[in-house]
């Protein structure tokens, strides 16, 4: 911040254009809403996680896990390409 200060002062009393500061100086610019989102996702996880561990819920097995939703049968009857109405 020296670096800054001094050539704020600068053109504060001398009306000097201050040069381009280095990013280096600056340092890395964040994107702090990723951050929080993925600092609130892991501590939510894990928070959850020891939860269902001292509630005793036992995990499903991966070769159980359904990944797609079950089928239902529709409320009203296919229509097939057989069917004579237009």
């Amino acid at each position: 911040w020296g670096f800054v200060g001094y050539h704020l002062l600068r053109r504060k009393l001398w009306s000097i254009k201050p040069p381009k500061t280095p990013a280096v100086l600056v340092g890395r610019r964040f994107d702090f809403g990723y951050l929080l989102f993925l600092w609130a996702a892991r501590t939510l996880a894990a928070r959850l996680a020891a939860v269902l561990k001292a509630s005793g819920v036992v995990p499903v097995p991966p070769e159980r896990r359904r990944r797609t939703p079950p089928r239902t049968p529709a409320p009203w009857p296919r229509a097939t390409s057989a069917d004579p109405t237009p």
